[in-house]
């Protein structure tokens, strides 16, 4: 074996100069793949009508984001999700899981009701990565997170100027948690709200203004939250807990007064009936679901004596309406397997996010919390409307449960509060 000694100058120069030469190829590269991803999602309503020509440059920019650069966020438990929704995929296409339960059942209509099973294997991934350049300050990726909030916000005042597809986020607050809704507020939360070296009622202002402006009751739940978790943040794993289980409850008795809550709420009201109606199909499906291709809620509702209709089953679109409600679409479209391995993975987000061993900023616990919220009441990961912004939810949340775990234990309790 050959040695030679460096002189100091030789050693800092041959540690230095490598991985500045490599940072400035890569970071090019990593810029526009995340850029063609997050650009794609604040403008989605204007390129939705595009179809899979539009979706197909950023889903192949975020799968190639995840593989180069992403591939330590990979989660295990998003590969086996993937998975069963393949076999569900291959069970649908052959006629096997309709099995007459369903009105309709369209082959053309699997890919579009199944993408996000296989999707958020790269999707999350992507944006834990995006999110470890940006604080780990890399050139470049502030500036991105700015230009994409810029878009965000300028796509939602388009969108409220034109009067078009008010059902994307109507007025000009925080309103359907769209991608542009989720993106802009996501962003303000981590660049304002929760950013401790801004001056306190500089923080609150921000979070009052995103109140009086938000356009729905889920989006007032999810601005509430970011004002307690401001007011009491001594608070914020037990504010996180409460939030997450408190849905369930709440979710679980309100089935016992869903009729009633429909004349005080009808967007309530509705999502009640649609999950009670995926309860009455999963049994009599024996949990093994309805697979994917068919339509998830009734054309005519009967409340009372009167009668609801809610769609037509010839209308354009139809049977990709979906039960507002990620878990229950999951256990619906792949019974009991897709929907335990869905909420196996949102629990396990849970246990680390308020684990008394791990430090979890405010931020971290109002992230969890608004992925709570949009997962129970939302079309949060069956339409891609919806879909990145729930990713830049589970992403931040994957990037910092994954740094966390490189900590010891020990030293991680001796880090705790």
């Amino acid at each position: 074996m050959i040695s030679r000694t460096l002189t100091p100058q030789q050693l800092t120069s041959a540690e230095t100069a490598p991985p500045q030469q490599e940072h400035a190829q890569t970071s090019a590269g990593e810029l526009l793949l995340a850029a063609l991803m997050l650009f794609y999602a604040c403008l989605f309503p204007w390129l939705r009508d595009a179809g899979v020509a539009a979706l197909a440059v950023p889903a192949a920019a975020t799968v190639a984001l995840a593989l180069i650069y992403g591939r330590r966020y990979i989660q295990f438990s998003l590969i086996l999700l993937a998975a069963i929704g393949m076999v569900y995929v291959a069970l649908s296409w052959a006629g096997i899981m309709h099995r007459g339960i369903t009105l309709l059942y369209q082959q053309s209509a699997i890919v579009q009701q199944a993408f996000y099973t296989v999707f958020l294997v790269a999707l999350v991934p992507a944006c834990a990565h995006i999110w470890s350049q940006i604080e780990q300050d890399r050139p470049g990726w502030r500036a991105l997170e700015i230009c994409v909030l810029i878009a965000a916000l300028a796509s939602k005042i388009a969108l409220a100027l034109s009067g078009q597809r008010t059902t994307d986020g109507s007025g000009f607050g925080i309103s359907q948690l769209i991608n542009a809704d989720m993106i802009a507020v996501v962003i303000i939360a981590h660049l304002v709200v929760f950013n401790e070296n801004r001056p306190a009622l500089v923080r609150f202002l921000v979070a009052a203004l995103l109140l009086l402006s938000a356009g729905s009751f889920q989006s007032v739940l999810v601005v509430s939250a970011m004002i307690a978790l401001l007011a009491l943040p001594q608070f914020g794993k037990m504010i996180a807990a409460g939030v997450f289980l408190g849905l369930f409850v709440v979710a679980f008795a309100a089935q016992f007064y869903a009729q009633a809550i429909w004349w005080w709420d009808y967007n309530t009201g509705i999502r009640l009936l649609f999950w009670r109606d995926v309860y009455e199909r999963l049994l009599a499906s024996w949990g093994t679901g309805v697979g994917f291709g068919t339509e998830t809620i009734r054309p005519v509702y009967h409340i009372g004596i009167e009668e609801h209709v809610i769609s037509g089953l010839e209308r354009t679109g139809y049977i990709h309406v979906t039960a507002h409600n990620a878990y229950v679409d999951a256990f619906y479209r792949m019974g009991i397997f897709g929907g335990v391995a869905l909420l196996v993975y949102v629990f396990a987000m849970f246990a680390r996010t308020v684990d008394p061993a791990r430090q979890s900023s405010g931020f971290d616990c109002w992230v969890f919390a608004t992925l709570a919220i949009s997962l129970m009441v939302n079309v949060a990961l069956a339409s891609v409307g919806f879909m990145i912004g729930t990713g830049l939810l589970m992403g931040w949340l994957v990037y910092r449960h994954h740094d966390a775990d490189s900590i010891p234990v020990a030293e991680r309790w001796a880090q705790a509060p």
